[in-house]
């Protein structure tokens, strides 16, 4: 995760990360999520879309 320790330096940015599908690398997105200050999601389906929109929402305005 050097890359993003450099790329973000000191700026205030948060990380959302969507992994979809069975066959996604969910330990890549949750370990790039944790190093940027964010979030990281699975979905398995597109039934969780909306948990999406709520993490976005939540980070946007500081909740997340």
């Amino acid at each position: 995760m050097k890359v993003t320790r450099k790329k973000l330096g000191d700026l205030a940015i948060r990380i959302l990360c969507v992994s979809v599908g069975e066959d996604s690398a969910t330990d890549i997105m949750d370990a790039i999520a944790k190093e940027g200050n964010g979030l990281s999601i699975h979905m398995s389906t597109t039934d969780k879309t909306d948990l999406v929109v709520d993490a976005i929402n939540a980070m946007i305005s500081g909740k997340g």
